[in-house]
């Protein structure tokens, strides 16, 4: 064997104890990291961010520690401040940071969380710029009272771009189709067996500051369909907002015998046999004439 071929044999195996002993000391290193980790401190941290931005306050399991570095809340209940006070149910929020906005003046972090069957995720930065999307998540409110109509739906796709809260100024623009919408409870409205189904609704709202253009509104494949167009007026929550909106309806096939008739009292009539109606008021209680 050359004196090259043993020179080469030895530093091969020096090199490869180097390795070995950079690798241990990273695992090393990283085992501490995660151990020691302040998850509580940051989970209190976090809360307290969110809380001062204004965008919700939100409760917060104690995380566990992913790879590569970020946070997982098994737990999540995020407070909706409106009247009635919710509480929407997050689970394995997955939190991890835009690692490089931390050096600049907007940082921010990206998160994922499961919610009603659905997901819910997106980016959020500390100066308000948001961007949300939702998938398959199941919608349950009851309209006006607690013992108002209930409206089930799905969200089949919902997008969102824009400043959190809604109070900041800057452009929107939101995206929405819900799936298998259904109006239940309207039995005291005369309608057979307390039940509409009204197919589904494309949505699709972008402004800038506290006005916003209903760009497109479509009702399809339900016992009513039509279209819509107008503008929306940002309140201080989602409940305030206000409507001012002009729609066109026509009745399917499957739409009730009652609110059939009823429709033709509101509105003007349509050369097709729909109705021209104006909603306003606000989304707590909205108003269709």
């Amino acid at each position: 064997m050359t004196f090259m071929a043993i020179l080469r044999r030895c530093c091969g195996r020096r090199i490869g104890r180097w390795l070995g002993m950079c690798v241990l000391l990273l695992i090393a290193a990283l085992a501490v990291y995660y151990r020691t980790f302040p998850r509580q401190t940051l989970r209190d941290r976090l809360q307290q961010e969110i809380a001062q931005a204004g965008l919700a306050e939100i409760r917060l399991a104690t995380p566990t520690l992913l790879f590569p570095p970020g946070l997982n809340f098994p737990r999540a209940d995020l407070l909706v401040s409106e009247t009635p006070r919710r509480e929407l149910p997050l689970r394995q929020l997955r939190v991890i940071p835009l690692w490089f906005s931390l050096v600049g003046d907007r940082p921010g972090l990206r998160f994922r969380a499961e919610l009603h069957g659905g997901t819910l995720s997106g980016n959020l930065r500390r100066n308000g710029e948001a961007e949300l999307k939702a998938e398959g998540i199941a919608l349950r409110e009851v309209l006006r009272d607690e013992s108002g109509p209930l409206l089930q739906a799905t969200v089949s796709r919902g997008r969102f771009e824009g400043m959190l809260p809604l109070d900041l100024p800057g452009d929107r623009l939101l995206e929405l189709t819900l799936e298998q919408i259904q109006l239940t409870g309207l039995e005291t409205y005369g309608v057979a067996e307390g039940r509409l189904d009204l197919g589904r609704l494309h949505l699709q709202v972008e402004g800038r500051g506290a006005t916003l253009n209903v760009r497109e509104m479509s009702l399809q494949g339900g016992a009513l369909e039509g279209r819509g167009q107008g503008t929306l007026l940002l309140g201080p929550s989602p409940a305030a907002t206000r409507l001012n909106l002009t729609l066109e309806l026509r009745p399917g096939d499957t739409l009730d015998a009652s609110l059939r008739e009823l429709l033709l009292l509101l509105g003007s009539g349509t050369g097709d046999g729909g109705r021209i109606l104006r909603l306003s008021g606000s989304l707590r209680q909205p108003a269709l004439r």
